[in-house]
């Protein structure tokens, strides 16, 4: 929730990019929160128009998170989350592909490539890291020469 403060600084410091990834969501999830995906994704928006400024459009991804499992808030688990918690992690896709094609940058799901963990129902499997990170590979190879 507090990452935007810091992003104009981040982006200085590194310039210039070739390219941006912004994979954002997860957390925002957790129920203390109480924001739903639109809520998310406006937040997402501001560090988009931040990026703007930094990386040409057409050379920002953004990244919709992989979908907490269900039940994550079990005891043994995540308390942090709750069943609405997995509602909105499911709800991301469709709120960062709306913003997408509004900023017209590039988006994908992590959940098409990766799903949580059996162990802590959260977090990506080695597995899922290495398809999500192709993905990331190849959306990225596409705009990057």
């Amino acid at each position: 929730l507090c990452g935007y403060t810091a992003l104009p600084e981040i982006l200085q410091a590194h310039k210039p990019l070739d390219a941006a990834l912004l994979m954002l969501g997860t957390n925002d999830c957790k129920s203390i929160y109480r924001l739903n995906a639109t809520q998310i994704a406006a937040c997402l928006s501001e560090c988009v128009d931040e990026l703007v400024k930094f990386v040409p459009g057409d050379r920002i991804l953004i990244v919709s998170p992989i979908h907490l499992g269900e039940n994550v808030g079990e005891e043994g688990f995540d308390p942090e989350f709750d069943d609405i918690s997995v509602v909105t992690s499911h709800q991301l896709e469709e709120a960062y592909r709306k913003l997408a094609a509004e900023k017209n940058i590039l988006m994908i799901a992590a959940s098409d490539y990766a799903e949580p963990s059996e162990v802590d129902r959260e977090h990506m499997t080695p597995n899922g890291h290495a398809k999500f990170a192709e993905a990331v590979y190849q959306a990225l190879s596409s705009v990057i020469k």
